[in-house]
Parts: structure tokens; sequence; C-alpha cells
């Protein structure tokens, strides 16, 4: 069974750049171009990843990854902040925020597919 992952993302070129890292991974993805509908994407599809932008308009990624993190039912649930921005001020912010890891959008593809795979793997663990 594939996992099923959620893009949140804004910039479409940046959807295309990411599901084409992806297609040939054993992922069904869908895409979430705001915060807004993101609660229920999770309850529509039981989606087992969060892959969220900061930079949304909005609602930004950090209260996206804390209303994650409020909902009893999804708060297990693996969330990877994909970014162009990741000083240690986001990073911190997001740690607090509960964010399960970090990854700028400049990171070679095989660091995304290995950070996806590891964050899938530990919440099959827990």
């Amino acid at each position: 069974m594939k996992s099923k992952l959620l893009i949140v993302e804004d910039d479409r070129n940046d959807i295309k750049l990411l599901t084409q890292k992806l297609k040939n991974e054993p992922y069904e993805l869908f895409i979430a171009e705001t915060g807004e509908n993101v609660l229920n994407m999770l309850e529509d599809h039981d989606i087992d990843l969060v892959i969220l932008d900061i930079l949304l308009p909005e609602i930004d990624g950090f209260e996206i990854c804390r209303r994650i993190r409020k909902h009893e039912k999804y708060a297990q649930v693996p969330v990877l902040f994909y970014t162009t921005i990741c000083t240690t001020d986001e990073k911190i912010i997001g740690l607090k925020m509960g964010v399960s890891d970090f990854l700028s959008k400049s990171a070679d593809e095989r660091e995304l597919l290995l950070r996806i795979q590891n964050l899938l793997q530990a919440k099959k663990n827990n």
C-alpha cells in the first residue's frame, strides 16, 4: 500500500518540481495550495506525512503545523518543513510548533527521499 503524502505549497513551479522528484516513489500525492483545507485533507485521505512550506498565503506553515499538532487525531502525523527559509530562528520556531524535520528546497533529491522514508518509518514504529 502506498504512503499518502500531503504537499502544502502555493507555488505551482515548486509543486511541479516536488511531484517530479516523487513520481517514481511508492507514494500517493495530494496537493493543497493553501492552509485552509489541510485538516480536512488529513481527514479525507488518511495522510501519512505532510510536506509543508512555511511561506504560504493567509495561514503560514508554522500555524498549520501548530493546528496539526493541536488536533489529537493528527498529532502523530510527521510534518516536514520543505522551504526556502531555513534559518536557525525558523527552525527553532518550527521545533516549538512540533515540526518533525526541516529541509531546504535547494537540497539534493536523495536527501529529500531519505528524510521522507525516515519519517514514514518512524511513524510506523510508533
